[in-house]
Formats: C-alpha cells, structure tokens, sequence
C-alpha cells in the first residue's frame, strides 16, 4: 500500500512539473525555474526510489523478487527511475548553472549601476548646494546692493523687492508712475530714464534715477517690470554746489569787473568831497550837502566790498577771532532790537578753538543770517538758536565739501524755527538780488555776501530747510593754525610829510586828485598817466622820488610790470600798488614782488596819507620781497 502510495505521488510530481514547463515554456526569464523543476523531478525520482527501497527491507535480490513479475523487470523499473532521476538533476544544473552565472553577472551590473547612481546623486547633491549658495549670494547681493531694486506685476502688485526699497521715504507709485508702467506693459517699451526728487518729514531732499526694464517670457510677452532706483543725491548735491561755485565765480568776475570802473568813480567823488570840506568851513550852507554826499559815497564802496565779497576780490583783515566772543557781542546788538514774541538762545562752548579771519566781515555774516532767521519768524515768532562745536572733516568726506580741505573745522550753526524755505526755490537762495521778500524789505544781497565772506575764509555754507517747521544754516571753517595781530584802528590824525612821490594812474581824474591830496599832505608830486612815460621819468632819475604810487590796470604797461621794471632800475625803492579789481594780484603777490603795501580803492585822504607814511616809515630791505608790507 505504501509503494503504490510513494509511486501516485511520484507520478503526481513528475506530472505537475512538467505541466509547469509546458505552461511556461517560450516565456522570457524563465530558463532558471526549467532548470529548478528539472532538479526537483530529479530529486523526486530518487527521492522516492529510495524511498520504496527502504520499504521492502530486504537485500537486493528480495527487492527484484518481490516488487517486479521479474527480477529483470523490476531492475529495469528500478534502473528507469535512477536513472530519469539522474537525468532531470543533468538538465536541471545544465539550465540552472548559467541562469546562475547570468544573475551574478546582473547583480554585478546592478551594483556597478547602484554605485553609479549614488555618485550621480552625490554629485547632484554637490551641484544643487553649489546652486542654492550661488542663489544665496546673488540674493544678498540684491537685496544689499546700493541700488534699488523693485519686480512689479501687471497687476501693479510688488512681486519682489530688495532692503534698499524700504529706505525710500515715498511710496511707489511716486517713483514709477502710472503712465510709465502702461508704456511698458502696454508697449513693451522702456521709459527713458528719469531722475525724481523726494522729501522725507524732516524735510532732507533726495535724488533718484528711476530705470524701468520689461521682463518677458518665452513668447516675448512682457510678465512683469523690474525696476532700478538709483541713489544720486550726492551727485545733485555736487554738481549744484559745483554750479553754484562756477556761478559765483562768473558773478565775482562780472562784480570785479564794474569795481574797477566803479571804484575810480568813487574815489573821485569822495576825495574831491574830501577836499571840498577842507575848504568849506563848517557854517557855510554847502558844507552839510558836502558831508551827505561824502557819506553817500562811504555807502557806496560798502556797496562794491559786498559785490566783490561774492566772488572773493576783497582783501581781508586777518587775525585770531575767538567765535563764542563774537557770537555774543553780535547777540547782544541784536537782542535789543527783536519783538517779544522772539527768543536768542546761545549754546557756545567756551573750549572752542580760535579761527583766522576778519572779525567785522565774519560779525556781518552773523548779522545777515540772524537778521534772514529774525523776518522768517515775523508773523508766528519763535527761537533762534546759535550752536557752536568743531568736526573733524576727513579726506573721504571732502567730495561732499568741495571748498573745504580735510581737518578740523568750526561749525557755527544759525537755526530759527521760521516758515522755511520752499524746495523750489532753495538752490538759488545765494544769488545775489534774489529775494522773496516784498520790495524795501531786503536786497537779496545777504546770503550771496554770506557765501563770498565764508569762502574768502576757506569755509563752506550749507542750508537745511523744512517748509513750516525752520531752517538751519551751518557755516565750516578752519580752525586757527596761526594766530595774527589785531591791527590799530586808525585815529583822526593825518601824517604828513615832505617827500617826492611818482604817482601813476591812467584815468586823469584820479591823477589830479590824487595830486591835489598829496600835496594838501605837504609831499612832493610828480603825476602821469601814461605808464610808460612813467617808467622814463623814473629811469632818468631814480633818486629824483622817495616813494612810487601805481594802479594796477593800466594800457601800454600794466601795475605790476611797472613795479619789476622800477625795482630793476632800484632795488628796494617804495612802491605802493593801488587797485580797484585784479584776478592776478592780492597782497601775498605783491609781497612776493617786493612791493611795500597795496591798497584797494576807493582812497580818501586819511587812507591814502596813513598808507603813504607806512610805506616811506618802513625799514629798507636789502633783497626784494622782505618789504614791511600791509594790505588795507
């Protein structure tokens, strides 16, 4: 029972198994199962031989005896099963080994194709780091840059924007106007770049260029605009300060110009007036017209000193002025005079350094801009503070100061709590004549003279305004790195003396009154009005004059080619240079030349006798240039 049991199940096996093959047989992949399921039929087959040996437990030739009608025909049944047992284990590794092989070779390329990929992924990896610390860097780079920049929708919604956007005291559509973006977007044009002024509520002014981009895609559709907004206030703040420079250079020529001509008018009308009162005694009716006519005049050359202050023609008196001095003496002129509604506050460290300057000309720059804070706060009143500190200025900073060199410097600062001053009209508040002002109530001359005495002294001006809230002036000037002596103010007496003097001047008028003074003075006079003729009377006598008086701008030969020509014939001999207006001569020049004082026209007689006995007092030079010299 248990042999025909085994032998069902070994034919129930061997049929399944090769029904498997059949039903799998042509399939792709399917060599390695064949070779599997030879094996198995094998290994069954011998299996359950052995299996049914086991059972008869008899020797070998029981077995033949019992199991098969015959001994041959069970050893063939025996033999049949061994050896398709061996045979199906045959096929089964004859298809089994080379799948095998096939699969370790696919493991292989598998591993080979998993390092790959792992290298792909870390290099990959690599990469994409790489890229998001470059995006990174570009995007801190925008959002730090010194430039503005602004991605604006078609909806004209903001898409992107960098740290700089929201330092701009204004809103968008101040900046890129509605217009602009609807070229763009509509067109697909580019505005043309434009530059756009804003005010931020401390009433600071800045400048940008507004630069409009489309941004399109794939199909040329423009998506969006990017647009650059440029910092330029430091180069409008340069180039109006570089406009106001150039145009108060060309204002002081044209005022150096009319000086000339207009102070050897003056002078005429105020010597011979002059000489008049000396001869008119005091009861006479004419003698007081004479004395409005002499004043008229003094008011007149104060007039053409303010001309030539704008443009830095005028000589000034150098010395050591202590500012917290000055600002108080100044202040209290003025206390007296302001309504009650107005307040003085001072605010002046008494630590301050000196500075060089001339006293009365730095009093009346003080006096204008107190007086300019004073009418700003006529109908409200209010405070006008005066300030004073020192700053250290250093070489990067100079750009922003043109006329200033690097140190240190005073800051005076004048600021009132008045109407302000209208943006509009800010850069031409230096002009000369410019005013708002209704008529008879101002000149327009202050701060044009404010800007020519602070730049005469190495300074710079600055003007801070908020319409409704003040205005703040701040003047710079070097500090003292010398200090001067205070010159004497003159008494009433007149020096005179005995000594021959060469007077030259080309305007006839001056030349008679000239000589008219002089001699009134007791002195000795030679005049001409030709220069060159000059220059012979001279060459044929040189020790026929003690002293030699010349203008500057003469025809045929000018002032100063006089004065080599005469110092060539006599070294060390007296010269006094007179000049109404020069671009090429001042005092230091005339030192240089060995000149012995130089005088700014107009002269009146007490000028005109205290320089002459200066320069005939002072002691004599043996090497030209080391002459007692002083500008007045």
């Amino acid at each position: 029972m248990i042999d025909i049991l085994l032998e069902v199940l070994r034919a129930f096996f061997v049929t399944l198994t090769v029904v498997y093959l059949w039903m799998n047989n042509g399939k792709q992949g399917i060599s390695t199962h064949k070779g599997g399921c030879c094996l198995l039929i094998g290994f069954t087959l011998l299996l359950f031989g052995m299996l049914i040996d086991i059972t008869d437990n008899f020797t070998a030739l029981n077995r033949f005896v019992i199991i098969g009608d015959t001994p041959v025909q069970s050893f063939l049944e025996k033999f049949v099963g061994y050896l398709g047992g061996f045979m199906f284990i045959a096929m089964g590794f004859r298809q089994w080994l080379p799948s095998v092989t096939r699969l370790r070779e696919t493991r292989n390329e598998l591993e080979a194709a998993g390092a790959n990929l792992e290298r792909e992924l870390l290099d990959r990896g690599r990469a994409e780091e790489s890229l998001r610390k470059e995006r990174d860097k570009l995007e801190a780079v925008c959002r730090n840059m010194g430039v503005g920049l602004v991605v604006i929708s078609r909806k004209r919604g903001i898409l992107w924007r960098n740290r700089l956007m929201d330092e701009i005291p204004c809103d968008l559509p101040h900046l890129c106007p509605e217009a602009a973006l609807t070229e763009l977007f509509e067109k697909g044009r580019e505005p043309v770049p434009r530059e756009q002024m804003v005010q931020d509520d401390q009433g600071n002014l800045f400048w940008y260029q507004v630069i409009m981009t489309p941004l399109k895609n794939r199909e040329g559709v423009v998506t969006s605009a990017l647009g650059v907004i440029v910092p330029v206030t430091e180069r409008k703040v340069l180039e109006a300060k570089l406009l106001q420079v150039r145009k108060m250079e060309s204002m002081g020529t044209i005022a150096g110009g009319i000086a000339h001509d207009f102070n050897n008018i003056l002078g005429i009308i105020i010597g011979n007036t002059e000489l008049a009162l000396e001869e008119i005694p005091e009861q006479a009716p004419s003698h007081s017209h004479l004395m409005e006519i002499s004043q008229a005049g003094n008011r007149a050359k104060e007039v053409v000193r303010h001309l030539l202050s704008i443009g830095r023609k005028t000589e000034m008196k150098e010395e050591s002025v202590k500012i917290r001095s000055l600002v108080e003496e100044t202040a209290g002129l003025l206390s007296p005079t302001l309504p009650p509604s107005m307040d003085i506050r001072l605010e002046i460290p008494e630590a301050l350094p000196a500075i060089n300057g001339d006293p009365v000309q730095l009093k009346a720059v003080l006096t204008h801009l107190c007086t300019n804070a004073f009418q700003s706060m006529e109908e409200r009143g209010g405070t006008l503070t005066i300030t004073a500190d020192t700053r250290e200025l250093h070489a990067w900073e100079t750009p922003k100061f043109i006329e200033l060199s690097p140190g240190t410097h005073l800051r005076l600062r004048v600021r009132d709590t008045g109407h302000g001053i209208d943006p509009e009209i800010s850069g031409r508040i230096f002009d000369p004549y410019f005013t708002t002002k209704e008529v008879g109530n101002g000149s327009g001359m202050g701060l044009a003279v404010v800007h020519g005495i602070v730049k005469s002294h190495g300074g710079a001006v600055s003007v801070r305004s908020v319409p409704g809230k003040g205005t703040a002036v701040d003047i710079l000037l070097p500090v003292a790195r010398k200090a001067g002596a205070p010159e004497a103010p003159p008494g009433d007496f007149l020096p005179e003396g005995n000594e021959r003097i060469l007077f030259v001047d080309d305007e006839p008028s001056l030349v008679r009154l000239a000589r008219k003074m002089l001699e009134h003075l007791g002195y000795r006079v030679t005049a001409e009005t030709d220069s060159v003729r000059a220059l012979g009377l001279f060459r044929d006598a040189p020790s026929d004059f003690d002293l030699v008086i010349t203008d500057m701008t003469m025809p045929r030969m000018s002032g100063d080619e006089l004065v080599k020509r005469i110092l060539a014939v006599r070294q060390g001999m007296p010269i006094i240079l007179c000049t109404g207006h020069s671009n090429r001569m001042d005092g230091e020049t005339a030192l240089k030349m060995g000149i012995r004082k130089y005088m700014e026209k107009p002269l009146n007689m007490g000028k005109l006798a205290r320089g002459v006995r200066e320069a005939l007092d002072a002691p004599v030079q043996s090497e030209q240039g080391k002459g007692g010299l002083r500008s007045v």
